[in-house]
């Protein structure tokens, strides 16, 4: 359905094409109402633009403007070549239409006008009189500002001017807006006959009202008349939609035959012709469309009610209430079939009088119900519940609730009321009673304290055992009278964390003092909950006290004796600490003794080599020197000794070569004066010498080592054992020996390609493992000794950087 809609700052190509089809349908209907011009050349009666422009801007928006505007000037223009004049019309016109459509929509409900009598009128008469006033107005001023019309003529211009447009906007604009809103009336296939028929008749009706010459006075009513009843046939069985079709094809006939000279609205003046149809057209345009919005509100507000009914009673069956209605005049009730079942009856079996009501109330009740029908006349309703006697002898509870309803003078007309069944609830109430009572029972023999409060914070109930704890009545602890109890240290906490706790609709628990009937003051635990109804709504809260008072007293034993332990525990806690520290620093002191000692056996070592060195060796070397000589002067005198004689000098020479080897054993030359990367791979060379089996040694050269002379000395040691076993126990073809930096560690490993290491863990732990292990700790390194991945084993030996750099 389209829908109207302020002027956009940047129309759309929609848009655009809208205002141009606009502009060219004005322009065309335009010409062809002022073909029909008999006063001025620019006003005519027959002026189909005004409507539709109205409808145009109602449906699509008043931002098509400019084409009532484009299309008003090039029409007038057209007929009258003044650009002045033609502005002038033009903007009266766009005035009027936009005019129009704005009280159309504030005032008279938009494009759903002619849904509502109501709004219909305010339609004709704001968009229809008012608006077209402003084009008539404006368009004869620029016509007598333009030497185009006489002063003495434009009042019969205004007024027909006037006419032409307020005819259009009578019937061209409300066609075109009911169709357009609604292009699908909803009617049935019989409808649709139906409104053929009538159109039918309408066309072949028009030959005979608006043909013929002038007829007798007579004549020309009954003409006017005839077409009166298909009109209202046309209102009241199609509504809005079928008025507007049969008023506008009854003015077009009408129309036609006054412009061929045929009709009861002919006269010898044209205009005054056309002037007297226009009223006629206007006059049942407006009555009929007026009639039709009449019906169809009516016939939407009977199916609202329709519905509204179906809905009652839909819920009186599904609620099980029925509505009863007595009338004081008469003296006789009005049951539903829903009532009646209320009480046991079949439908209709009740028989609508007092008596027949009464035999089905219980006896006890009767008095009471009658009593409350009476006191209706004073106080206007009725609410009351009473029990219902069935046939059967059982009794059903009802609720019952009335109104009084008066004539004009205050006497008594009706009472109208409804009766539900509310057996359930009474029996649920009988229930609630019973529950409340067991609880009571129950609440004042347990052995702890238990209170009760409302929905305003304030206590309603304390069972027996609270008040014998007390020893106050219900009446001083009710409301706040409890706090009184509460030791005053303890009551601001108290109360914060039960209002805290009672605002958040949680669970609370907290402890005070309560003072005790005897005036003592007792250690209380105090629990509540928040309460809820069967609808989840909040009712209060529930709570429970005990009386904890040797458990506090127990507590503060305790926690007396927590303190004294705490305090034993840091004194020995204390004791220990010195002691770890003493022997912190005796761990201290046998590592830097342990330090000491490797150090001094190194030196002593170092002593030793040298003193083998220069002393036996020495020593060995001279004998070997004079043995040499001794040989010469043998082979001179006793050549045959000469064999004993080198034997001799051999041993000697091999005593040197020991001597030699155990002296670089304990103090390798290379280590002291190359470092530990030479002292390897003297090592390496000694081995290969020694065993054939091939030793290299890598060494990082991208980090110079500096080395400390102890932990180098370690080091060479351990690599020196791990060749030594792995020659001796592990049959390699080759040895690795690396050394590199990582991490700020020196790093030493010996890899070999051997058997690898035993399987038992005994083997591992031998004389030279432990040697070795030794030797890193005296550094503070780390040895690890594995089995390879890929064959062999692999001696690993982690040192610190920190013990390592000079």
């Amino acid at each position: 359905m389209p829908v109207a809609s302020l002027t956009s700052p940047r129309p759309s190509l929609r848009t655009l094409g809208l205002i141009a089809a606009l502009a060219g349908v004005y322009f065309a209907t335009g010409i062809f109402g002022l073909s029909h011009t008999y006063l001025n050349q620019s006003v005519t009666l027959i002026w189909p633009p005004t409507g539709i422009s109205l409808a145009a801007l109602m449906l699509w928006g008043r931002r098509l403007w400019p084409g009532v505007a484009l299309g008003a000037f090039l029409v007038n223009y057209y007929t009258t070549p003044s650009v002045p004049v033609a502005l002038g019309i033009a903007a009266g016109n766009s005035c009027e239409a936009l005019l129009g459509a704005w009280l159309a929509m504030r005032y008279a409900g938009g494009v759903r006008a002619f849904e509502r009598p109501q709004t219909a009128l305010r339609f004709m008469l704001f968009a229809a009189v008012a608006a077209t006033m402003t084009s008539a107005s404006i368009g004869v001023t620029s016509l007598w500002l333009g030497g185009l019309a006489r002063w003495s003529d434009l009042d019969r211009i205004w007024l027909t001017w006037w006419l032409g447009d307020g005819v259009s906007a009578t019937i061209v604009a409300p066609l075109l807006v009911i169709w357009f809103t609604s292009p699908r009336p909803g009617w049935t296939n019989r409808q649709w006959c139906e409104g053929l028929c009538l159109l039918s008749g309408l066309l072949l009706a028009g030959p005979f009202m608006f043909s013929g010459g002038i007829s007798a006075p007579f004549d020309r009513i009954l003409r006017t008349l005839v077409v009166l009843p298909a009109l209202l046939v046309a209102a009241y069985r199609f509504g809005p939609h079928g008025s507007i079709v049969a008023t506008f094809v009854l003015s077009a006939q009408a129309v036609w035959g006054l412009l061929h000279g045929f009709g009861p609205f002919y006269v010898v003046d044209m205009n005054q012709s056309l002037l007297l149809l226009q009223s006629y057209t206007v006059t049942i345009t407006v009555t009929n469309l007026v009639l039709a919005a009449a019906v169809a509100d009516q016939r939407r507000t009977a199916a609202v009610l329709r519905e509204s009914e179906t809905r009652l009673q839909v819920a009186q069956q599904a609620a099980q209430w029925g509505v009863f209605d007595y009338d004081y005049a008469s003296g006789r009730y009005y049951w539903t079939p829903e009532l009646e079942a209320l009480y046991g009856l079949s439908p209709g079996s009740f028989d609508g009088t007092w008596e027949g009501w009464a035999r089905r109330i219980h006896p006890e009740d009767r008095d009471a119900v009658q009593r409350e029908i009476a006191r209706a006349v004073e106080t206007g309703e009725v609410a009351h519940d009473f029990r219902a006697l069935w046939s059967d002898n059982s009794v059903r509870w009802l609720f019952v609730r009335a109104r009084l309803f008066r004539d004009v003078r205050g006497r008594p007309l009706r009472l109208l009321g409804v009766s539900v069944d509310v057996t359930v609830r009474r029996q649920a109430e009988e229930s609630l009673r019973a529950s409340e009572a067991r609880f009571r029972t129950m609440a004042d023999h347990a052995p702890v304290m238990i209170w009760e409060s409302g929905t305003d914070k304030r206590c309603a109930w304390f069972n027996r055992v609270w008040l014998e704890f007390t020893g106050r009545s219900m009446e001083q602890e009710l409301g706040d009278g409890w706090a009184e109890g509460v030791h005053p240290d303890d009551l601001e906490r108290c109360l914060r964390t039960y209002v805290t706790a009672f605002d958040a609709r949680q669970a609370f628990e907290m402890d005070y003092r309560l003072r005790r009937h005897d005036g003592a003051w007792r250690w209380v635990l105090d629990r509540g909950a928040p309460q809820f109804g069967p609808n989840s709504e909040f009712v209060g809260y529930i709570g429970s006290c005990a009386d904890i008072t040797e458990r506090k007293l127990a507590e503060a034993e305790r926690e007396a004796m927590r303190g004294e332990l705490e305090t034993r525990v840091l004194e020995r806690t204390a004791q220990l600490a010195t002691t770890y520290r003493r022997l912190q620093a005796e761990v201290r002191e046998r590592e830097l003794l342990e330090a000491e000692i490797a150090l001094a056996i190194e030196r002593e070592q170092y002593l030793l080599s040298a003193r083998l060195h220069e002393g036996l060796g020495q020593t060995l070397a001279g004998m070997s020197f004079d043995v040499s000589g001794l040989i010469a002067k043998v082979q001179a005198v006793a050549p045959v000794q000469v064999p004993q004689a080198k034997a001799i000098q051999s041993r000697i020479q091999q005593c040197v070569e020991q001597v030699r080897a155990i002296a670089r054993e304990l103090a390798p030359v290379e280590l002291r004066n190359f470092g530990l990367a030479v002292a390897l791979e003297e090592i390496a060379r000694g081995a290969e010498q020694s065993s054939g089996v091939r030793c290299t040694v890598h060494a990082d050269e991208s980090t110079p080592f500096s080395e400390n002379a102890a932990v180098a000395a370690q080091l060479y040691r351990v690599a020196q054992e791990a060749v030594r076993n792995s020659i001796r126990h592990a049959e390699p073809k080759r040895i690795d020996i690396e050394l590199a930096r990582h991490d700020h560690q020196l790093v030493l490993r010996v890899r070999d390609d051997g058997v690898g290491l035993p399987t038992t863990a005994e083997r591992t732990r031998g004389l030279g493992m432990q040697i070795m292990r030794y030797r890193m700790k005296l550094i503070g390194g780390s040895l690890d000794v594995r089995n390879d991945a890929h064959g062999g084993a692999v001696v690993t030996c982690t040192a610190p950087i920190g013990n390592a750099d000079t």
